[in-house]
């Protein structure tokens, strides 16, 4: 999915949030409130501070390490999130954004709901079958199995 993703800056947020969003367990109401301020670039990798979970609904929040790929061109999250990050020149706020068809960034993030449409587009675009069977869940299922 993550090589059917095209060179566009639309392209780079979904190969982002597949990578993250799979590397990370995060449910689709995870992914889509991801802020900026959420994120600490390291040596290792990347943490995401996940302000509020699901199952997790008074904490201050939780922190999820995710580290550098082995592989720069295709499946590195923490390469993929930067170079969306920085060719959207997104500096605060929502990380994962509307984006028109002509490459402007929105100001506000995507709906939850939305992800699941984002993901089966990218299914179909990598010619898999079965696109009734993704949803906004799988990625977290997918890493957790």
């Amino acid at each position: 999915m993550v090589a059917a993703c095209p060179d566009t800056l639309a392209g780079l947020r979904n190969k982002a949030l597949v990578l993250v969003s799979f590397a990370g367990a995060c449910r689709r109401s995870e992914a889509a409130a991801l802020r900026i301020e959420d994120l600490t670039f390291s040596p290792e990798g990347l943490i995401l501070t996940i302000p509020k979970s699901k199952t997790d609904q008074e904490a201050a929040g939780q922190t999820v390490g995710i580290p550098w790929g082995t592989d720069d061109a295709t499946c590195c999250p923490v390469r993929a999130l930067r170079l969306y990050i920085d060719r959207s020149a997104i500096r605060s706020g929502a990380i994962f954004r509307k984006i028109d068809q002509v490459g402007r960034v929105s100001s506000s993030g995507l709906h939850p709901d939305s992800i699941g449409r984002l993901l089966k587009t990218i299914a179909s675009r990598a010619g898999l079958t079965n696109i009734d069977a993704i949803a906004g869940h799988s990625l977290r299922s997918g890493c957790v199995t």
